[in-house]
């Protein structure tokens, strides 16, 4: 009985040696497939968002005369704006590769609202019969802290009608 349990443990060395060599090569070729010395990138995003304020539009005069709003065009890249209520809408576009976190609203260099989500549109109220110039800036940053900004001169002035009360 020793030859068979010899004989068979002769095949059964043989079948380990087969299966462990087997394994031997395919741990070799994924040690040389790179697949456990992958690394990883992260990707940095140094692309400034894009941003430009649709209204109001420069070069323009806006008034409103009897409740009909018009828009003039002028010789300048001034915004004239003469408003019956002292308030009206600052629309913006902003765009980025990856997504715009917010948009930031500044009269004259002082924060007056920041928002978050598109459309970007923010109510510029001024209680004030004064006709002044003012820097209106608008910010535009990525979820990355890139920024980027437009600017126009403002002139607001009071409205031509009188307030009806």
């Amino acid at each position: 009985m020793k030859p068979k349990i010899l004989k068979s443990g002769f095949i059964l060395s043989i079948i380990l040696f087969i299966f462990l060599s087997s394994c031997n090569s395919a741990a070799s070729s994924l040690e040389n497939s790179n697949y456990f010395n992958r690394k990883y990138v992260e990707y940095v995003d140094d692309i400034p968002p894009t941003i430009e304020i649709i209204y109001p539009e420069s070069g323009f005069y806006y008034v409103t005369l009897f409740g009909i709003n018009f828009k003039i065009p002028i010789p300048s890249d001034i915004v004239i704006i003469n408003c019956r209520n002292n308030h009206f809408y600052v629309e913006v576009n902003a765009t980025d590769n990856i997504g715009v976190e917010s948009v930031t609203f500044y009269i004259d260099g002082e924060m007056r609202a920041i928002d978050y989500e598109y459309p970007y549109i923010w109510l510029w109220e001024e209680h004030s019969m004064m006709i002044l110039l003012y820097e209106l800036k608008v910010t535009a940053r990525d979820y990355a802290g890139n920024e980027a900004s437009d600017v126009i001169k403002v002139w607001r002035g009071a409205s031509l009608q009188r307030n009806q009360s």
